[in-house]
């Protein structure tokens, strides 16, 4: 009876109540809500407790880049900042839409969480001021001292009307430490890969040309 009522979110002598009395509670109370979040944190806590502890190395702050899901043929260099909080390892993307050191079109803020398993950093996040779409992120780190490059595959929808569903290969570089995050940001934005804006190991880590045959796969440093 004990484990029944830690499961529904009830105690012991409310179960023995008359039916009535007892549906009236669960009525006010809403124990179906309470269950879904109870499971719902069930779920979540389960997959960061069984993470590996070195996602704890990626904390800092990246350069992240990918071939743009709105703008084709643009490549986007975007701002990601890493931290751990209670041992969850949190991080912000911030999307600058527009040239780099010019003033902002558009600015998009989305927030997450990373886990590892595998060797492999997995990262789900959020649009913070709209909600409007998910974003899943796989990425391979670099393991051969400090992490300071990660590539991967990133799966989401383009931000226009269309609402295309997306995957692009991305690429990530740690950023100098002795930088401000306004310096970073100012930096950040679309690029011209024609004009040379890239360099060309980034342009070459995230070329979707080749894709297969079967499946898209990303491309791997090691």
């Amino acid at each position: 009876m004990r484990k029944i009522c830690d499961y529904f979110g009830v105690e012991h002598y409310e179960i023995l109540l008359p039916a009535a009395e007892f549906e009236s509670l669960i009525a006010i109370r809403g124990v179906s809500g309470n269950f879904r979040d109870r499971r719902l944190t069930e779920c979540i806590s389960h997959i960061i407790r069984s993470s590996d502890k070195r996602i704890l190395e990626v904390q800092g702050t990246f350069f992240e880049y990918y071939y743009s899901f709105a703008k084709p043929g643009s490549v986007l260099r975007l701002l990601v900042r890493f931290e751990e909080h209670d041992g969850i390892v949190e991080f912000n993307r911030m999307v600058r839409i527009g040239a780099p050191g010019q003033s902002c079109q558009t600015l998009h803020r989305y927030s997450g969480i990373a886990v590892m398993f595998g060797d492999r950093i997995f990262m789900h996040d959020h649009q913070r001021d709209r909600t409007l779409d998910l974003t899943q992120t796989i990425l391979y780190p670099d393991f051969s001292g400090q992490i300071n490059v990660m590539t991967g595959m990133s799966l989401g929808v383009a931000a226009n009307q269309q609402r295309t569903p997306c995957c692009a290969r991305t690429y990530l570089e740690r950023v100098s430490p002795l930088s401000t995050w306004r310096q970073n940001y100012r930096q950040c934005g679309l690029l011209d890969a024609k004009k040379g804006e890239v360099p060309q190991i980034i342009l070459d880590a995230i070329d979707n040309s080749h894709s297969g045959p079967n499946h898209f796969t990303p491309y791997s440093m090691s």
